[in-house]
């Protein structure tokens, strides 16, 4: 897979924007969710439409060989987000309104389970 995939997350640089419950779902993605997120240098248009948007979380995620798996198909759907559960539903053509207002809420670390979706 590494010679068809010519990405290398060691050497792309990682966004400052995104730390804790700071996420760029949570922060650019809800409408009118997000302003809670915006402070000083950190603008909507800075962390948001401009390079780069991955966190380091996401990055080291996007580093390791078996990062397409996403945790799938050995976690178990718990209570709260499952990265399966979303990846099924979308695969399947199902309704993913749900599913994508939970996924506004996500945390840094909960996204960079599967930075690449």
């Amino acid at each position: 897979m590494r010679g068809l995939w010519p990405f290398s997350a060691a050497a792309a640089p990682a966004s400052q924007c995104w730390s804790g419950d700071f996420s760029f779902p949570k922060c650019c993605l809800a409408p009118g969710q997000g302003q809670d997120c915006w402070y000083g240098s950190y603008t909507y248009e800075s962390c948001c439409l401009s390079h780069p948007v991955l966190s380091a979380a996401d990055l080291a995620t996007a580093a390791t060989p078996d990062h397409w798996t996403c945790g799938c198909p050995s976690s178990s759907p718990a209570e709260g987000w499952s990265w399966c559960t979303a990846r099924q539903a979308a695969m399947l053509n199902w309704d993913l309104r749900n599913l994508y207002r939970e996924y506004l809420t996500l945390s840094v670390d909960q996204v960079a389970q599967c930075p690449m979706g």
